[in-house]
């Protein structure tokens, strides 16, 4: 891309952004630079460092907007012409080495990145994962909507066979409880657990009255 000169605004700005490149890197007082020289030992190339217009041009040659930022493309490597770019502020967010990468059919991308293609607001996704939902349906379940039914067959795992088919259920259970259990597993078991303890105790309290009429006779 040829050279266009900035205007009097752009260069502020880019005098601001070279200065605020170089303090971080190699200014021992500035509130950065232990994260970026001393744990991360990201440094400025010695062409922009010894020289505002060299980078002046590459920043005017390299598509400069006042609506853009630096990024440095491996976050490990240095500001240089070879490293840097320019992005928006959302693009750079989708950079950053604390975001989370989530992988559905194959296609790898931010959280970021999914919740815009889904519409799923970020921290409905974040939330959903801590319940422990899948990715695929912590991205792609409309916000709002309830956990597919086959996250909790899934976690049901110690669910006997016959809970999982209706039609080979004990007559025990009724009707409206064998219905219950193809939406929660983890209910069933408990009120399957309830009427055994209830029939046990009918069966005892039946077995003491019957003895009492015997011991009455």
């Amino acid at each position: 891309m040829s050279y266009r000169e900035p205007s009097k605004e752009e260069r502020k700005r880019l005098k601001q952004i070279h200065r605020g490149i170089i303090d971080r890197c190699h200014n021992p007082n500035d509130h950065d630079y232990d994260h970026y020289h001393r744990k991360n030992h990201i440094y400025v190339c010695q062409e922009w460092r010894e020289s505002y217009d060299a980078f002046e041009d590459w920043a005017m040659r390299s598509g400069y907007r006042q609506d853009l930022t630096l990024d440095r493309m491996r976050k490990t490597g240095p500001y240089s012409p070879q490293n840097c770019r320019w992005l928006t502020i959302k693009q750079q967010a989708y950079n950053r080495s604390t975001n989370r990468y989530l992988t559905l059919d194959g296609h790898r991308k931010t959280m970021q990145e999914w919740s815009d293609i889904y519409g799923v607001p970020k921290y409905t996704i974040c939330k959903r994962l801590k319940a422990g939902w899948s990715e695929e349906d912590a991205v792609r379940v409309p916000t709002g909507g309830r956990r597919p039914i086959r996250e909790e067959k899934e976690q049901g795992d110690r669910v006997p066979l016959w809970f999982q088919d209706s039609s080979a259920m004990p007559m025990i259970f009724p009707c409206w409880m064998k219905e219950s259990i193809l939406v929660s597993p983890r209910m069933v078991m408990t009120l399957a657990s309830c009427s055994i303890l209830v029939i046990a105790g009918l069966l005892t309290l039946y077995t003491w009255m019957g003895v009492s009429m015997l011991n009455q006779m």
